[in-house]
């Protein structure tokens, strides 16, 4: 089973106060989201990372391949979640064709 988290990179001067205020604000009068919204500031280190134009569809194939043969032929182990960043404008998002980075 995969970990995960949706993760937005904001502004390096957001901080929790600002943060709170813009949560408050997306949440309106129902505070109603389905998941858990916080703040956190993720240390990264070296990491094994690919790009690729691909079909959503596909992404756990390529998960498998990176978790299956990638990293044991590096002698690497996985740690923590998986990101993926999405390079394409959300406007012009097309689920059969985007630009993909996963790490």
């Amino acid at each position: 089973m995969w970990k995960w988290k949706i993760i937005i990179i904001l502004p390096y001067f957001i901080d929790n106060q600002l943060f709170q205020e813009g949560l408050n604000y997306a949440k309106g009068p129902n505070d109603c989201f389905l998941f858990d919204v916080k703040l956190e500031w993720i240390k990264e280190g070296p990491c094994a990372q690919i790009m690729y134009k691909v079909d959503m569809g596909q992404i756990p194939k390529i998960l498998k391949e990176l978790y299956n043969t990638f990293l044991p032929q590096k002698n690497l182990v996985a740690h923590g979640s998986y990101h993926e960043r999405y390079l394409d404008k959300y406007d012009s998002f097309d689920p059969n064709n985007f630009k993909i980075v996963l790490r």
